[in-house]
């Protein structure tokens, strides 16, 4: 028998919904359009629905895919834009010039819904990650001044280990109280005392070339929601706009 949780308000609730270790779908039903942006701007999920069933996921409409332990790897949702993009490697081209900027303005700082409908949002978005962790030695200075300028466009936190002054023993020592999700890798790959210490830790290595390509590279910093909105309400249309707040 499922118990009944209570809470004082919304952002009690909130913050007991993000309170577990798994996120990988959430639901809110209500009419006031400020506490619904209040969850869309807090919920920790991959998939979140309004005023709506969250079960279900049609693909293109609500790629699927959750945060936190609901994931694996960087949690590109299947469905998705970048599914098949991780399916493979990218391999680095030190010659040619990176699009960044670019990428972030017109994909990754923007909202889309291929499907279109006049009934339902249905938004794929990016949410930056909280805080993330460089760690390099023997990098080309590139690469380096690459991956901070991608940290600061999806404004993540970056925390940098220098594998010539912090050992991997001692990075692995303070790395579960670091709390981060994922780690830059950059020159030299990690010995098997750092990569058993993630693990551990539920930490995502990212191993492969820092590319020029900012499809590829801006989305180790980024998560991926899906966020499904019926715009209907007893047959009526709610009206007001179709989009999520950012």
């Amino acid at each position: 028998v499922l118990g009944l949780v209570r809470a004082a308000d919304l952002d009690a609730a909130i913050e007991i919904q993000n309170s577990g270790d798994f996120g990988l779908t959430g639901g809110l039903h209500s009419l006031d359009p400020a506490e619904v942006d209040r969850w869309l701007d807090l919920v920790e999920v991959g998939n979140a629905y309004v005023n709506r069933h969250i079960t279900g996921a049609i693909v293109q409409r609500q790629p699927f895919g959750g945060w936190k332990r609901s994931s694996v790897g960087l949690g590109a949702k299947a469905g998705g834009p970048n599914y098949v993009s991780h399916l493979g490697r990218w391999l680095r081209n030190a010659t040619e010039d990176d699009d960044y900027e670019a990428q972030w303005a017109e994909h990754f700082s923007v909202e889309h819904d291929p499907a279109g409908l006049f009934c339902e949002a249905n938004i794929f978005r990016y949410r930056p990650l909280d805080r993330m962790l460089l760690r390099f030695e023997d990098a080309d200075p590139v690469d380096l001044e690459r991956v901070r300028r991608a940290a600061h466009l999806c404004g993540v936190e970056l925390i940098e280990s220098d594998g010539r002054e912090e050992s991997a023993e001692e990075l692995a020592q303070r790395l579960p109280g670091l709390g981060v999700e994922r780690i830059r890798v950059v020159g030299a790959p990690v010995g098997h005392r750092l990569r058993t210490a993630a693990n551990a830790s539920g930490v995502h290595l990212v191993e492969g070339s820092v590319t020029a390509s900012g499809r590829v590279e801006l989305q180790h910093y980024l998560r991926e929601q899906a966020v499904s909105r019926t715009l209907h309400r007893f047959g009526n249309l709610a009206g007001g706009s179709r989009s999520v707040r950012p």
